[in-house]
């Protein structure tokens, strides 16, 4: 009998596992380190990203008044994303805001502390692709390389240190597949539970734990055991679910108006036709999350990937051992499932979820070629191949780059946003109005200036209704004419805009036809409406 079959085979048949041992807690240490050593100084000291001037500042909302919202986005133009974000944040579930508070009463408040939780998120979810190895295949080494892949991937690294939910939400997927398996083959239900109640955390924290949701539900009709058996463990998975997803009714009966307009704008009407049309005909789906997800990986790490999962269902439906097909079965069934539920969605961070199997398949791949257990692969070469093939595919993309850059340049203002911002308001009255782009916006906001999103975007935001005395303008505002949207007029610039790695920033002034403009608008500034949302706030959770 070969080493696999050996090791597959040791393990006894209860859910019970020996603890982890101690080279291989000293491995998953290491890697922990090195995200922690490459990824937090870039956290605190680079300007907000994408999304991060929505997903960033409810968390410290939380954390001072219980209510997710986005205080600098006034918006008024219904069925817009953020219609009414300044009142409560609906365009996605609450639950990673409620996971950044404490981030926020612990540490200082800006995009960075944003970003720890996300990170934290990501250091679990490293955890678990570990956890799953030694489940499914009773193996060390698979889990290790699988976590160690896992956590230098582009698939990770991104939503793992960006102030976005995704990576909470497939940390808390990773959990809940890992209490099904436990329950599968233990048959304690309260394993059950706690994978309907992990799934109820992930649905609260984003919307693509439907796919989640529907593994899951497949997965406890196969696995029950007796017609009544089967139906009791959906039932039980649905129950738990909701009950945790009722915890969002409140904020929900609050601000009726606001959650119509943000959730079923952002979540439903931006991934194309209905749901059960795109599992019935899933190619233009799957074709366009093909695109997002080599564009996220990268053409070498998505090819890694993919090979990885056809060697892993090479190997694994030879040998039909129950733990492997679960972990295939999930792989395949997560690919499908999540790129049928995002339909034509651009959104990236998702595929932290598939990435992590997908990745544990490689790891998988690694150890059975290693071991010269499968005939056809038994050549040096093709070991030594998939060995460098592994390693480079995590060097393009992997930021090692920008850290270079951040490590040389470390007291250099302009490598370090929030001594950046400073800065800036150093130069500006502290009383002026201040329409800012996403980059700073949050750091700005924070330092008590009156703020509005330097964004003409329909569906998202328009700051041309309110005026402003300064308008500041980042990298991205640059990209998108974000200035000659909101007539402004030039005044002066901070910092060098050829130095991709480093802060930007134009201050502009109305122009003269902007200054001209009706200043009505100002009546919904915050400043102007605090007391008003404060009151209506309380009013409704009485």
């Amino acid at each position: 009998m070969n080493a696999a079959t050996n090791a597959d085979s040791a393990q006894p048949p209860c859910n019970r596992q020996p603890p982890p041992p101690r080279r291989s807690l000293v491995i998953l240490a290491g890697i922990a380190a090195a995200f922690l050593l490459l990824r937090v100084p870039l956290m605190y000291r680079q300007y907000g990203g994408i999304d991060e001037e929505w997903y960033a500042v409810p968390g410290w909302t939380v954390a001072q008044e219980g209510i997710p919202r986005i205080p600098y986005t006034p918006s008024r133009q219904a069925n817009w994303i953020y219609y009414r974000a300044d009142e409560a944040l609906f365009a996605l579930p609450p639950g990673y805001f409620y996971w950044q508070a404490p981030f926020f009463l612990l540490l200082p408040a800006g995009y960075g502390t944003a970003r720890l939780a996300s990170g934290v998120a990501g250091l679990i979810a490293v955890w678990l692709v570990y956890c799953l190895g030694r489940a499914f295949y009773r193996d060390e080494a698979a889990g290790l390389w699988g976590a160690g892949l896992y956590s230098l991937s582009r698939t990770f690294y991104f939503p793992a240190q960006t102030a976005r939910p995704d990576m909470l939400c497939g940390a808390l997927g990773l959990a809940a597949v890992l209490a099904m398996w436990r329950w599968q083959i233990g048959g304690r239900w309260r394993y059950l539970v706690t994978a309907g109640i992990l799934l109820g955390l992930a649905a609260l924290t984003h919307p693509f734990a439907a796919a989640l949701a529907v593994q899951l539900g497949v997965w406890a009709l196969i696995a029950g055991r007796g017609f009544r058996g089967r139906l009791g463990a959906v039932a039980i998975l649905i129950v738990c679910t909701l009950g945790v997803l009722a915890l969002w009714l409140p904020l929900i009966f609050a601000y009726p108006d606001a959650f119509q307009g943000q959730f079923f704008t952002n979540v439903l009407d931006r991934s194309g036709p209905g749901v059960l049309q795109r599992f019935v005909f899933p190619w233009s789906s799957l074709a366009s999350q093909a695109a997002v997800i080599v564009e996220r990986a990268m053409p070498l790490q998505a090819g890694l990937m993919f090979f990885g999962l056809v060697g892993a269902t090479l190997i694994d439906l030879r040998r039909r051992q129950r733990g492997p097909i679960v972990a295939l079965a999930l792989t395949w069934s997560g690919i499908y499932t999540l790129a049928t539920f995002a339909g034509v969605h651009p959104g990236k961070g998702y595929w932290c979820y598939p990435a992590a199997l997908m990745f544990l398949c490689v790891g998988r791949t690694i150890t059975v070629v290693s071991r010269r257990e499968m005939m056809s692969l038994r050549r040096p070469l093709w070991q030594a191949g998939i060995g460098l093939l592994a390693a480079l595919a995590m060097i393009p993309g992997s930021g090692l780059r920008t850290w270079a850059a951040h490590v040389r340049n470390w007291s250099d203002i302009r490598y370090n946003s929030p001594r950046f911002v400073e800065t800036m308001l150093r130069d500006l009255p502290h009383d002026a109005r201040l329409t800012v782009d996403r980059a700073y916006v949050f750091d700005i906001y924070l330092a008590g200036r009156p703020t509005i999103l330097a964004l003409s975007e329909p569906l998202f935001f328009e700051g041309a209704d309110f005026p402003y005395d300064y308008l500041i303008v980042g990298p991205f505002g640059l990209e998108i004419d974000t200035a000659e949207k909101l007539g402004g007029e030039f005044l002066r610039a901070y910092g060098t805009r050829a130095d991709f790695f480093a802060c930007y920033a134009e201050i502009y002034t109305p122009a003269p036809r902007t200054k001209a403009r009706d200043s009505t608008a100002a009546g919904l500034l915050p400043s102007s409406r605090a007391a008003a949302a404060s009151h209506r706030r309380q009013q409704a959770l009485r």
